[in-house]
């Protein structure tokens, strides 16, 4: 179930906010629990029990770091990491490693090794990292183990963020899972929000999506230069509008139930740099391997040779994060040089800035995102050659105006403008009706362009 169904927003959301807000205040936290619980079931079906295991296992073990001794506390740490990341990588990696190890060992034959696709629980790759790092910071002392459990399974299944995110630390929610205050405004607010990440997702990404999907389809090799700049700019407009409005609709459904989730969109588009963009783009993530990967591993401490190593290495882990197949790997990898080539320049006094800094970040990142998009590296290497203007023969009938209608056109408008955009101020009360009726509006017409033809689950769902 994904929150631009119409059984998620017509039947199970309004179920749940209305027995949410009718259940007396000692029985919330419980009756919220459960609807998590429901929602994932209705995504993962018998797999949730993974997601069981780990909040039963974090929060035993969680519970007994404080008081242990230091061994036995790195004990303990390790045994909780692997009850997180274990999952993941039997879930989603297994059948990856095992096809680069027949690679390896079997040049012919039969292969070595067998192991099935496996189905990828819903919110594993999001839930596996939310309990790695709460563990970490109780180990750590940064943090309180949750003393209830109930309060914990709530933190680890919350399901506005449990499929795709914020990724959220329990010391960022631990006060509002026991004290909390609800009100209108509040809920008038996340409503709104909601709203307006449901247009993004719908009127946006999906309309824009489409596009993406035909072109990259067609190929490289039948595609002219313009073309495939057209759709490697709606496929980067594509995946910023869907994620960032889930994460829009995850934080304003937080808001509706009393809960403050950190943001996760920071007008990514606009950045100067690759390194600035990383601070803007998919923030809880980054700042996850920032403080659980790039820093345990040195950072920038150790000179320029180890911070460019750690920085590959940082991303590689983010490629393979997103998904187990090589074009993630070099999206990764290909991150991780940007990085490194920017601290080198700026030691040496070359600082974008303006809208040439911009451009080129803005470029840059979408060249990134040939990879990302490409089913595999061949394909990825035909796509880039097409940017180039290379394809030796491109079909004359798929040119931009073949995939340009009056409503991709309109669509590709306003996400430039939206995208582009000055990092939004505060609303003002005076306009705060104004905003609700524009939520208002947006929602209607997203449901109106809504169909079960045109559906899209959200692209961060297969992570």
């Amino acid at each position: 179930m994904v929150f631009s169904a119409p059984a998620f927003l017509f039947a199970f959301l309004p179920a749940v906010v209305v027995g949410y807000f009718l259940c007396p205040r000692f029985a919330r936290n419980a009756f919220l629990l459960l609807s998590s619980l429901v929602f994932h079931v209705l995504g993962a079906g018998f797999y949730s029990i993974v997601l069981a295991a780990t909040i039963v296992v974090n929060h035993w073990i969680a519970l007994r770091m404080p008081d242990a001794e230091p061994g036995r506390r790195r004990a303990l740490l390790i045994v909780a990491s692997v009850a997180n990341l274990l999952p993941l990588a039997l879930f989603k990696y297994a059948a990856f490693a095992t096809a680069i190890a027949n690679q390896a060992l079997g040049w012919s034959g039969a292969p070595l090794f067998t192991v099935p696709q496996l189905f990828l629980p819903a919110g594993i790759s999001f839930f596996a990292l939310q309990g790695t790092s709460y563990v970490v910071d109780v180990y750590r002392g940064e943090s309180p183990p949750c003393r209830s459990l109930r309060d914990f399974a709530l933190y680890k299944s919350f399901f506005p963020q449990l499929i795709a995110g914020p990724i959220v630390r329990y010391h960022e929610i631990a006060r509002q899972l026991s004290e909390r205050t609800h009100s209108l405004a509040q809920v008038e607010e996340g409503l709104a929000r909601f709203g307006f990440g449901l247009g993004k997702k719908v009127l946006l990404a999906d309309t824009l999506g489409r596009v993406a999907d035909q072109v990259f389809a067609t190929g490289g090799g039948s595609l002219g230069a313009g073309t495939a700049w057209l759709g490697l700019l709606c496929y980067t407009f594509q995946i910023f509008f869907d994620f960032s409005g889930y994460s829009d609709m995850a934080i304003g459904l937080g808001r509706v139930f009393g809960l403050t989730l950190p943001e996760n969109f920071r007008q990514p588009y606009r950045s100067h740099s690759v390194t600035e963009f990383w601070r803007r783009w998919h923030v809880t993530l980054s700042t996850w391997f920032r403080d659980y990967v790039y820093v345990p591993l040195g950072g920038n401490r150790r000179g320029a040779a180890r911070t460019a190593v750690n920085l590959g290495l940082v991303f590689l882990a983010c490629g393979l994060w997103h998904g187990a197949a090589w074009t993630f790997v070099a999206w990764g990898l290909y991150h991780g040089s940007l990085l490194a080539l920017e601290r080198v320049a700026g030691r040496r006094g070359f600082v974008t800035r303006g809208l040439a800094g911009q451009a080129l970040t803005f470029t840059l990142v979408m060249l990134g995102w040939v990879f990302f998009r490409s089913p595999s590296l061949a394909a990825a290497v035909s796509y880039f050659g097409a940017l180039a203007g290379l394809t030796a023969a491109p079909d004359p009938l798929f040119t931009p105006a073949y995939y340009l209608t009056a409503n991709h056109v309109t669509a590709l408008a306003a996400a430039s403008l939206l995208a582009l955009w000055p990092d939004e101020p505060q609303v003002r009360p005076a306009l705060l009706p104004l905003r609700s009726l524009a939520a208002l509006t947006v929602t209607a017409l997203a449901l109106v362009a809504q169909s079960p033809k045109s559906f899209n689950p959200f692209i961060y769902f297969q992570f």
